[in-house]
């Protein structure tokens, strides 16, 4: 994720890789819609790089992430449970040769 400065859009502020897992339950419905809840979710920053001079750093910005840990959860199955079902494709009946 890239951050831009503020007062010059033309520069970064901010730099930050992170990785994501989460356990997730999924759901098919009788319209063929697949969704499901996430039961568990790591956010982990991998990597931060700040172009102004900071005392935050990896660990502060992991901290905090980890502190909203159920705010992420029930944002993210709250837009799951808002009919954004993925559509699952009919059944091919033919060989694929």
């Amino acid at each position: 994720m890239r951050l831009l400065n503020p007062f010059n859009e033309e520069f970064d502020a901010v730099s930050i890789k992170f990785k994501v897992f989460a356990d997730f339950e999924f759901e098919l419905l009788q319209d063929f819609q697949l969704t499901g809840n996430i039961t568990d979710i790591v956010i982990e920053v991998t990597e931060f790089e700040t172009y102004f001079k900071s005392r935050v750093n990896a660990a502060t910005i992991n901290r905090q992430i980890a502190s909203l840990k159920e705010t992420s959860i029930n944002l993210a199955n709250t837009w799951l449970s808002m009919d954004n079902g993925i559509p699952v494709p009919k059944q091919v009946e033919q060989e694929l040769s």
